[in-house]
């Protein structure tokens, strides 16, 4: 079963801590996310973190919303980002693609994963 926590700016902690060794490196990239899918990342059968947060938007009332395993729709997506960020650790979903879909606008947002070692 997955964990959702909340977000912080680095997926593995401080370099050489355990974490660090569990999960390898992080790797992140800034994405934009507008009317059509798109991809914030693609199947990795490793991946044992994924961190999502919006870091800007065109208008304030943008919803950014995710899908898992298939492209995303206004009306197939898994769920909205709430509260502008979302961290799963260890769970099977995000080993698959990973897509997004905004509705009234266009959002930035920062993705980090990282991987099994």
């Amino acid at each position: 079963m997955s964990r959702i926590s909340d977000c912080s700016n680095n997926l593995n902690g401080p370099v050489g801590s355990s974490v660090t060794e569990i999960l390898g490196e992080e790797s992140c990239q800034t994405i934009t996310v507008g009317t059509g899918s798109t991809t914030l990342a693609s199947a990795n059968t490793n991946r044992r973190a994924f961190k999502v947060y919006v870091q800007s938007v065109s208008v304030p009332n943008v919803e950014v919303w995710i899908r898992y395993g298939l492209a995303a729709t206004a009306s197939n997506a898994a769920h909205p980002l709430f509260n502008r960020y979302l961290l799963i650790e260890d769970g099977s979903e995000i080993r698959g693609n990973v897509t997004a879909i905004c509705v009234g606008g266009t959002a930035q947002v920062r993705v980090c994963t990282s991987n099994k070692n």
